[in-house]
């Protein structure tokens, strides 16, 4: 109970200190744009290869892989059925209607909690996988298809493009990498070595920036102009 307490104490404190440098203006009017960058095209990327370069292959893509998918399946066979009865969206907002069940925020509130409250972050590596490298490439292309029809602009949506999708997203090419790396043993590698430190020293700092970030999102949010 009290390592719970301490986990969540050290995410509030962070949170915290983010929230505090937006009120100050330390970091400037963009401060929060760009450790939101720096998350998304280094941080991220290189703690998903670190995680999932150093777990076994089977660790990474076995069971809890396959209920993941399963899972998430299962939900959108169900949003199916209550969209076409009841909700009847049409289109990108029946696409993000989906999107909203079954996607899981493990990024930006899982991993923290995981790694703080859990202490195991093994646990969210095969959910992040799918999220990441299956259903947003999916979701991507078939939003990109359906902008392009709804705009009526006459512009195809090009294979070059739907494939080129997961390439273009770091997260995606972390994950990817972080397989090959889990396939082949990169940890016992030696030519490897620079290269996992460097991956290891950066993805360590994507938690605690981006729940900084967060704090800083909640500066001027409705809440706490209420309270003034």
């Amino acid at each position: 109970m009290i390592g719970v307490i301490e986990g969540f104490g050290i995410i509030f404190i962070v949170i915290a200190v983010g929230f505090l440098l937006a009120k100050t203006k330390v970091l400037g009017d963009k401060g929060m744009f760009v450790l939101n960058k720096y998350v998304f095209y280094a941080a991220y990327p290189c703690l998903m290869y670190d995680l999932i370069a150093k777990k076994h292959v089977q660790d990474v893509l076995g069971i809890h892989f396959v209920i993941g998918i399963v899972t998430a399946l299962a939900t959108i066979f169900v949003f199916l059925i209550i969209n076409k009865f009841f909700l009847k969206l049409k289109g990108s907002a029946a696409v993000f209607a989906c999107l909203s069940g079954v996607y899981l925020n493990s990024n930006n509130i899982g991993l923290p909690v995981a790694t703080y409250v859990l202490k195991d972050s093994t646990m969210l590596i095969p959910i992040m996988i799918f999220q990441i490298a299956i259903l947003a490439p999916i979701s991507l292309a078939i939003l990109d298809y359906l902008s392009n029809k709804e705009a009526n602009n006459g512009k195809k949506v090009s294979l070059k493009r739907i494939i080129s999708t997961p390439v273009r997203n770091p997260l995606v090419l972390g994950v990817i990498l972080g397989i090959v790396g889990s396939l082949f043993g990169s940890e016992n590698i030696n030519w490897m070595m620079i290269p996992n430190h460097v991956c290891n020293m950066i993805g360590e700092s994507a938690i605690p920036v981006v729940l900084i970030s967060y704090g800083m999102s909640l500066y001027g949010s409705k809440f706490f102009d209420n309270k003034k």
